[in-house]
């Protein structure tokens, strides 16, 4: 099976759905929901800046 790893445009839409989708909850008073959104906003940024990120050592 294999697995693709979403692009860069794709990540980037997944982190503005996100985002989109905590604004929408806070307005509706759902600050946990809406928390939750934005920690997976993180989590994505998170994994887009590993990937931009060369490795060092």
């Amino acid at each position: 099976m294999d697995i693709r790893k979403p692009s860069f445009n794709e990540q980037l839409d997944d982190v503005y759905q996100n985002l989109d989708t905590a604004r929408y909850l806070h307005a509706e008073d759902e600050p946990k929901s809406a928390l939750k959104m934005l920690k997976q906003a993180q989590q994505e940024l998170k994994q887009m800046i590993w990937r931009l990120t060369p490795i060092t050592h």
